[in-house]
């Protein structure tokens, strides 16, 4: 899903909803703009769905959409509010293509720099192998040092294809959001903006965390989510006995979201706000990185790719 169309398209249709032009009439309209792919098909569907009569909480809940974008639309229908809910769920997907754009980076740099990597030491393992064949005849030794030519290529051959299954696979970078610094903060980030949102726009604590904890549910974080949704069951109403500091989240963000009791909507914007500028720092400070640390890869691929040379030509120099 194109994070930055689909805020684009909420932030529109809540512009012509307040502009008093009707719902399915502001879907077609917009649908008709929108590029081809699911989420248009889902979108059209949707606005068929509601010219028949179909109450919008009943549409929205048929259709292939994202969880999160569902639970604020029935949200918003249910508080009578659509156009403002609109506004907060195009914010909240504008920052989250913000970050992906970032995390996207930290991936595709080092993917460029180990793929290259992989490539020049191909090259030079190739070319050494050659002048070495051509200075001496082919023997156990030889064959040794040919073998350990092949070792550089391998192992950034390695990281390469490490790097592109992370950025591939969804499942890959969901293990790896919660232990990569950066990538942790953006995960924290998001979640305090998606509760904050859901807040904003009706819910109450305890339906944002249940719907927090199920989308979720696969990572670290919806553990510990699904922790503070049973200290809800259990009859605690307070935010600071709700979410207490576990693995994932740290003291401070629990801090931050139970530092206004009587208001956690307004903790959980200043927790979104902090670990989202906290992400942007690290993340840029690693991009910041990968030139001087791609030199310093490139010289100890040539370093160690002529080491090999540099040996069996001192080799023939003493048989000279």
């Amino acid at each position: 899903m194109n994070l930055d169309e689909f805020a684009f398209f909420n932030r529109q249709l809540s512009a012509m909803l307040r502009d008093g032009i009707p719902l399915e009439g502001s879907l077609k309209q917009l649908c008709q703009s929108m590029r081809s792919g699911r989420i248009k098909s889902e979108i059209e569907k949707l606005e068929k769905d509601l010219s028949k009569g179909v109450p919008l909480t009943k549409a929205v809940e048929s259709r292939d959409l994202p969880e999160f974008y569902i639970k604020m639309m029935q949200v918003g229908s249910r508080c009578n509010d659509l156009p403002k809910v609109l506004q907060l769920i195009a914010d909240y997907y504008e920052t989250m293509n913000s970050s992906w754009i970032r995390l996207k980076g930290v991936m595709v740099y080092p993917m460029i720099l180990f793929g290259g990597a992989m490539i020049l030491s191909v090259f030079l393992a190739i070319m050494i192998q050659q002048l070495l064949t051509a200075f001496q005849p082919l023997s156990s030794a030889a064959i040794d040092t040919f073998a350990s030519l092949w070792i550089v290529p391998i192992v950034f051959s390695g990281l390469f294809f490490c790097l592109v299954m992370c950025l591939i696979s969804r499942r890959l970078r969901g293990k790896l959001e919660w232990i990569l610094p950066g990538f942790c903060e953006a995960g924290l980030a998001r979640i305090a903006g998606a509760i904050e949102c859901l807040l904003a726009g009706g819910a109450n604590l305890g339906d944002a965390i249940t719907l927090m904890a199920d989308l979720e549910k696969k990572t670290p974080a919806g553990r510990e989510l699904k922790r503070w949704n049973a200290r809800i069951t259990e009859g605690h109403a307070h935010i600071d006995q709700i979410a207490l500091p576990g693995v994932v989240f740290p003291p401070l963000f629990t801090w931050l979201i139970s530092s206004s009791k009587d208001d956690p909507e307004s903790g959980f914007r200043k927790a979104a706000a902090i670990y989202r500028n906290r992400s942007t720092y690290r993340i840029d400070l690693m991009l910041y990185a990968v030139l001087p640390v791609g030199v310093i890869i490139v010289g100890m691929i040539i370093l160690l790719e002529l080491i090999p040379l540099f040996h069996q030509l001192g080799q023939v120099m003493d048989r000279i």
